[in-house]
């Protein structure tokens, strides 16, 4: 799962004294959860890239929605290690 704009001094999970998040709670305790991480992208777009493709925004030149990733990343990224895999999207706003 890669949820954008979530905000840790928000979630149960990392001290939010109200529950916020049960469901991720229970994830993470079978889960590995990362306690500090610094953001590959200040949006969605290269943070995102730069998580599925394991490089920094600079490595895949993905800064702006009007530029591509270069050609490598296209198809050499995290989606590549699995023969199978499914995909879906949920958006709120």
């Amino acid at each position: 799962m890669v949820y954008d704009a979530f905000s840790a001094d928000h979630m149960s999970l990392h001290g939010y004294p109200r529950e916020t998040t049960p469901n991720i709670s229970r994830l993470a305790e079978k889960a590995v959860v990362y306690h500090n991480h610094y953001a590959a992208g200040h949006w969605t777009y290269p943070g995102t890239a730069s998580l599925l493709t394991g490089v920094h925004s600079w490595t895949h030149r993905g800064f702006t929605l009007d530029t591509e990733l270069r050609p490598a990343f296209k198809q050499d990224n995290l989606f590549g290690y699995f023969s199978d895999y499914t995909t879906s999207v949920y958006t709120h706003n």
